[in-house]
């Protein structure tokens, strides 16, 4: 005869409320390029994608292309065969993109796609976004890195933690939306909410619903544009056929009181806007690296 389930521990039980969860409503879906090993995601100022393709066994080279949203896009630029791509972040006229074992990051214009030039990376590269200030980067491990966008060096480091402390793992693609960071969770449908100054990690989505992924077609990709829809996240996959616009409520992008951005050059963003109306002073602990300033 089949035993009963065992019943579930407290801690286990306890587990799921230290990260809330958020609920979405997928308004729309596109179509995206199922051969791209998704490692980088990001919006540019005109409206159009860029995306960083891996090179994982069996694909040849790693890619950097700009499309369309709802095109089938077109490759800008492809990377190096010796590179694995991996995530990327738009500061001005820059294109920032970290590479995996290579201990790299690549420059190129934001316009066309061209390189220009590259410096070294303390770690293996995973995930790159930025608030307007700061570059940050995530390496698989529980750090959220912040990067001087001129220098190209690490400034800090936070532990990403959920309310009772434990370490988030595991950290992948990510997005900044003022004033607080998306990231995937590899291996995971989970997308984590977190303070980059506290680092907490204060709230999630799951898109396990999304589609059916295994294997290497993990979650992975996350892009936010205030002016084509300032309370929308669009998420796809490595290999996934499509790009889902995921629709949230203020409070759950925002949460419950949206505290104030800490870069003048921040992307505009619902919260933001929000923050302003509200006026509401926010208690943080550390700060930015005195002298980080917008890259023009």
């Amino acid at each position: 005869s089949r035993l009963p389930a065992p019943e579930p521990s407290m801690r286990a039980l306890a587990a799921l409320f230290l990260v809330g969860v958020a609920g979405f409503t997928k308004v729309a879906d596109f179509p995206h390029d199922s051969t791209c090993f998704t490692e980088g995601f990001a919006f540019a100022a005109d409206g159009s994608l860029w995306e960083s393709c891996g090179r994982p066994m069996g694909v040849r080279e790693s890619r950097l292309r700009q499309f369309e949203l709802g095109s089938a896009g077109h490759v800008v630029e492809k990377a190096d065969g010796g590179y694995f791509a991996e995530g990327i972040a738009i500061m001005g006229r820059t294109l920032f993109q970290l590479t995996y074992e290579s201990r790299k990051i690549f420059k190129y214009s934001a316009f066309t796609g061209d390189y220009v030039g590259e410096k070294p990376f303390p770690y293996e590269g995973w995930g790159l976004t930025t608030d307007g200030c700061v570059l940050y980067a995530t390496t698989g491990s529980s750090k959220l890195y912040a990067l001087d966008p001129h220098s190209l060096e690490v400034t800090s480091s936070v532990e990403v933690v959920d309310s009772a402390g434990a370490s988030q793992t595991k950290l992948n693609e990510l997005e900044y939306v003022a004033p607080y960071v998306w990231i995937n969770v590899f291996e995971s449908s989970k997308i984590l909410r977190v303070d980059p100054v506290t680092g907490v990690a204060g709230h999630s989505i799951d898109v396990g619903s999304l589609y059916a992924w295994d294997g290497r077609k993990v979650p992975n990709g996350i892009a936010y544009s205030h002016a084509r829809s300032p309370t929308s996240l669009f998420v796809t996959g490595k290999f996934w056929p499509q790009i889902f616009e995921l629709q949230l409520s203020m409070d759950d992008l925002c949460g419950p009181v949206p505290p104030s951005a800490t870069c003048s050059a921040a992307p505009q963003s619902a919260c933001l806007h929000a923050s302003l109306l509200a006026r509401t002073p926010r208690a943080v602990g550390h700060r930015r690296p005195l002298g980080a300033r917008p890259l023009q």
